[in-house]
């Protein structure tokens, strides 16, 4: 980590659950043992060529602040959450 994070408080994936069509429950946790809960939904933007894009938003914006401030690797989550949809349809 950088120097100036080094007091800065990262969540990481602890799991994910499907909620529903498209949504998915997703914990995280820190290093200092708190722990955050936060409801992630999937959307499906058309784009030009016709082709899906899948994007992902909480419904609350004080979600989506913590998700795009907090969470440590946020790639590593948005991966994690589509291998799950991918596999995990019901």
């Amino acid at each position: 980590m950088k120097k100036e994070e080094e007091g800065k408080e990262y969540y990481f994936l602890k799991s994910i659950e499907r909620y529903g069509d498209g949504e998915f429950f997703i914990r995280v946790f820190s290093l200092k043992g708190d722990t955050m809960s936060f409801l992630l939904i999937k959307e499906l933007v058309p784009m030009e060529n016709g082709e899906f894009i899948s994007l992902y938003r909480c419904d609350r914006d004080e979600d989506n602040r913590i998700l795009s401030r907090d969470i440590y690797d946020i790639r590593g989550l948005m991966k994690a959450v589509a291998a799950f949809d991918s596999v995990s349809h019901s």
